[in-house]
């Protein structure tokens, strides 16, 4: 890292509060040096050190595109119409091959392998059966061989200007690196999405308070501290108020008692149902359609999900019109409320049941003895099971006082 540090230093990054270091349980992050306080500003980067692309328009160009991306690159980019992230990818995988890249101190930093579930071989796939993660990497897995197939012949004119030999294996981890961390950046009006060297080298914590900017009279991404750290203690980012479904799919980790996690639930109404286009256009006006994914949490039932299962179940045009009002949460009728919990709850428990092992064996499992995918894999179905089994006992009592 010493290389790296020097490489800051000679290119004006500003991070005299923060030092890299090894941390037991989250394992290389960032250490205060000193104490910081609420406003202090934690790091600094300038643009020059964003690894950026865009295919948009000029003025997007000026503040994302490197200046050292060469024109090669950029006419690929704009003659194949290529995404913003598999851009990324292959400007990631030009630079890393050349010997003179102005991010070579930086791509030492990189891991050189991702826990991203979409990396993970068939047999730790099997460890997510019963979550919705398990069908979402399948997809996940078979809509990246896809895309790679794609990007392949489009590219394949292009051989020579790549500078590097397009491999899965080097696509996969590139595209996992743009996954996890990059930055969306608001520039000059503008979204754009960038790596940023030392600044992707904090751990995630869902509760810390810290702010992220482009700063445009200094022309750098600035984090903003709006909490104090103690010297010695480790600095965290917060990646965003993100469930253990989305940060192991996207950043390959879990969180134990993640205050964020959910478990989605999906309830489409068949369109034989009676009175469904009365019943879609309601429900509508809730912004609920058949695609809408309800997230459940511990402690509390999801109202619109119950407003939706009571739409759902009426029988008649005049209970539709009582309905109207689409913020209502009072029962439509005794019988309307036991049909919608009993369907919930049959519900629930069928998600219980899709999963191999029981929530009483996870929890007696002994971590120590799981590779990292396995208890990440654990922590995710027992957390999930856990705030399944406290919408069940919910549901029990909103019964019982029916």
């Amino acid at each position: 890292m010493e290389a790296f540090k020097g490489w800051l230093d000679r290119n004006i990054v500003q991070h005299s509060h923060v030092t890299v270091e090894e941390f037991a349980g989250t394992g290389r992050g960032m250490k205060a040096t000193k104490n910081i306080s609420n406003g202090d500003t934690i790091f600094s980067v300038p643009r020059k050190l964003f690894l950026s692309v865009s295919s948009s328009s000029e003025s997007l160009q000026k503040v994302s595109w490197h200046e050292l991306v060469s024109t090669q690159l950029e006419q690929i980019f704009q003659t194949e119409q290529i995404s913003t992230d598999e851009s990324l990818v292959i400007l990631l995988l030009h630079e890393k091959s050349k010997a003179d890249s102005l991010w070579k101190e930086y791509f030492p930093t990189l891991p050189t392998q991702y826990t991203n579930t979409v990396c993970w071989n068939d047999e730790q796939v099997e460890e997510l059966r019963g979550s919705n993660l398990y069908h979402l990497t399948l997809r996940l897995k078979q809509q990246v061989r896809e895309d790679f197939a794609i990007l392949m012949e489009k590219t394949t004119r292009w051989k020579n200007d790549l500078g590097f030999e397009m491999t899965f294996e080097n696509y996969l981890w590139a595209l996992c690196t743009v996954w996890s961390r990059s930055f969306d950046l608001n520039m000059n009006g503008q979204t754009v999405r960038v790596l940023v060297p030392f600044a992707d080298l904090f751990n995630h914590q869902p509760l810390v308070r810290t702010r992220h900017q482009y700063d445009e009279a200094t022309d750098s991404i600035t984090c903003i501290s709006q909490e104090s750290f103690s010297q010695g203690q480790q600095v965290f980012f917060n990646y965003g108020a993100f469930p253990n479904m989305k940060l192991l799919r996207v950043y390959g980790f879990v969180i134990e008692r993640n205050p964020f996690d959910l478990v989605d639930l999906y309830c489409p109404m068949s369109p034989y149902a009676p009175l469904f286009e009365q019943k879609t256009q309601l429900l509508s006006t809730m912004g609920v359609s058949n695609d809408t994914a309800f997230g459940l949490q511990s402690g509390r039932l999801n109202e619109t999900l119950l407003r939706t299962l009571r739409i759902q179940r009426i029988e008649s045009l005049s209970q539709i019109i009582d309905c109207m009002d689409a913020t209502k949460d009072s029962i439509l009728s005794k019988d309307n409320e036991d049909s919608v919990i009993t369907s919930l709850m049959e519900g629930l428990n069928a998600m219980l049941s899709a999963y191999p092992t029981t929530l009483e064996s996870d929890l007696r499992a002994d971590k120590l003895k799981l590779s990292y995918e396995e208890r990440s894999a654990l922590v995710l179905r027992t957390s999930e099971k856990l705030t399944i089994k406290n919408h069940l006992a919910l549901l029990a009592e909103k019964k019982k006082a029916l």
